[in-house]
């Protein structure tokens, strides 16, 4: 009983002496206030020129001859933006049937009535377009003073890649940055080869276009032919990589995915304020990402840099070159022809630490 009596006391004379205080106003007290704070969304927006409202009527089409359509788009929105393009809604058919048509496809022609029976039609003229596509950025309004900045050819001629191989496939063009403007060159070029099977045919199909925010879907790094030249393209050898990221925190936080590699290599962002990207400056201004040997899957780091990366090239260099987080020292300049087994950026890339205001 004298031991509760004594906690009792005890928590009394606490009590009592904390409301002593309480009540004399003897508080050593501090405030700081942030005001103002406020949260805003951008936007994602891109308007393409006078052209995105014309249908393409490509007339009397014949085998080896070859159409052109361009596009400029403007992301007119307050971020960056990864650009992608689908052909799809396409559809075959066929408009007017001739004498060799007719025997192509294996039927009779009746000459008294123009007629043709018991034929097999074919009508997927979409196996026999041949696709060309290059884009190419500028800082500017391409017809007027724009410069341009990155370019690259996706489709050559000689890459043989037919209309039917890509309907609704989601083709990335490359990443805008605010304000700036993306040329996409186009051409369509019929088959020299093409049969009389596909006279009079006809295909149709829609074009979209689509803008993302980045971080939403990854880079892809390909192999390139002439990647330091005029003319840069892919070489679609199934030599690939992967890479996605977060576009803003305060780590680089990635995951990169490799195919075809063998060896070490070094993932490095080649940032280049004036958009030269000139080799005197590449130890200066290539930050190392990561260093990897052999193929890698879902490989996933966070890299503290300190610093923005803003329309930086991303390339998987063969070799070992600096530290992760620093630059890429040892980085030498290519002799001759461009290492088969370097891996190049197919849009350019932006990068905010968070930690940077």
């Amino acid at each position: 009983m004298k031991k509760i009596l004594k906690s009792i006391l005890i928590l009394t004379l606490v009590i009592s002496s904390a409301y002593g205080v309480a009540k004399s106003g003897a508080w050593f007290t501090d405030e700081e206030q942030v005001l103002g704070n406020r949260i805003d969304t951008g936007t994602i927006d891109i308007a393409v020129n006078e052209l995105s409202n014309t249908q393409m009527n490509l007339i009397d089409m014949k085998p080896g001859q070859v159409d052109y359509l361009d596009y400029i788009i403007h992301n007119t929105g307050s971020n960056p933006a990864n650009i992608f393009k689908v052909l799809y809604n396409n559809d075959h058919f066929n408009v007017d049937t001739s004498e060799p048509e007719c025997l192509a496809e294996g039927g009779t022609w009746d000459e008294s009535t123009s007629e043709c029976s018991s034929n097999t039609p074919i009508d997927n003229l979409g196996t026999q377009i041949k696709y060309d596509m290059r884009v190419e950025l500028y800082n500017g309004n391409p017809d007027t003073t724009g410069e341009r900045i990155w370019w690259e050819t996706i489709y050559l001629d000689s890459d043989d890649v037919k209309l039917s191989t890509l309907w609704n496939d989601k083709m990335s063009l490359g990443m805008v940055p605010a304000g700036w403007y993306l040329k996409v060159m186009q051409s369509y070029h019929m088959d020299e080869e093409a049969g009389n099977e596909y006279q009079g045919d006809a295909l149709t199909f829609d074009i979209r276009f689509e803008a993302e925010q980045l971080g939403k879907s990854v880079l892809v790094l390909e192999n390139k032919y002439e990647a330091n030249g005029a003319d840069p393209h892919h070489v679609w050898d199934g030599i690939s990589a992967t890479l996605g990221y977060s576009v803003r925190d305060r780590t680089f936080d990635y995951s990169l995915t490799t195919a075809g590699i063998s060896g070490d290599y070094t993932l490095i962002a080649w940032e280049s304020p004036d958009n030269s990207w000139t080799w005197a400056d590449r130890e200066s201004e290539a930050v190392v990402l990561a260093h990897i040997s052999g193929n890698v899957t879902g490989l996933q780091d966070s890299v503290e840099l300190n610093r923005n990366l803003i329309n930086a090239k991303v390339w998987l260099v063969p070799g070992n070159f600096g530290t992760v987080g620093g630059l890429a020292t040892g980085f030498t300049e290519w002799t001759g022809s461009m290492p088969t087994d370097t891996l190049f950026d197919t849009g350019l890339m932006d990068y905010y630490d968070a930690d940077i205001y």
